[in-house]
């Protein structure tokens, strides 16, 4: 996806033609679309903690992530009660493949799925991207979203989203040496909404998906 962005861009795709259409060179200009927007339009060392941490090793009191401030952390610390939860107690810890964990999920249980880049690394000839996008639809509740990034500026299963009853929205994207977000490592940015629920698919009873040859004749 990195080439195929590189290819269609416009020193490439313009008339001239002039940059070189290889891997290395995509990969290179990839690099530059994420360092020089952070380096150019934020401050490492007061509001960028993500670097920060690479270059120093250590946040400081002035840089470092909101999670990490006296309020949130007083807020995240504190272990709730039966009538009045913590805030982290809705929060469930799955180590499998997503798929596998939406597999074992109730229908209509999530209200926000964040996949981030997982589905980058699907193959766009298989049915792995439509089989995992329609258990996101049955598991996620009416109006519910799913976050993802992706490192190409428009991923091709954007549209398998929106033929299995998602809209989708482009939340923001590294054009014009823009700047997403503080670490900028991902081209866009996606938010998928649901707004069609898909309908069940009821398997053939066993019996009519064998071929069974007629039978004239039985004796023992």
């Amino acid at each position: 996806m990195i080439e195929n962005d590189y290819v269609e861009s416009q020193p490439v795709g313009g008339p001239t033609q002039t940059d070189s259409t290889t891997r290395s060179r995509a990969i290179w200009r990839y690099m530059v679309s994420t360092l020089d927007p952070v380096a150019e339009k934020t401050q490492i060392s007061y509001n960028n903690p993500y670097y920060h941490i690479c270059m120093a090793g250590t946040f400081t009191r002035k840089c470092h992530p909101e999670y990490l401030s006296q309020e949130a952390h007083a807020n995240l610390s504190h272990p709730g009660t039966l009538e009045h939860p913590g805030v982290l107690d809705g929060i469930e810890i799955h180590t499998d493949q997503i798929d596998n964990v939406l597999s074992h999920m109730d229908s209509n249980r999530l209200t926000v799925a964040v996949i981030m880049d997982s589905m980058d690394w699907f193959d766009p000839n298989c049915v792995a991207a439509a089989t995992q996008i329609t258990k996101l639809n049955r598991t996620l509740k009416m109006g519910g979203r799913v976050l993802l990034r992706s490192s190409a500026l428009r991923p091709w299963y954007i549209d398998i989203f929106e033929a299995h009853g998602f809209s989708s929205k482009c939340m923001g994207s590294r054009t014009d040496g823009a700047c997403i977000d503080r670490v900028n490592m991902y081209a866009s940015c996606w938010l998928c909404t649901q707004r069609e629920n898909l309908p069940l698919l009821t398997p053939e009873p066993e019996m009519e998906c064998m071929d069974v040859p007629d039978i004239n004749r039985f004796s023992l």
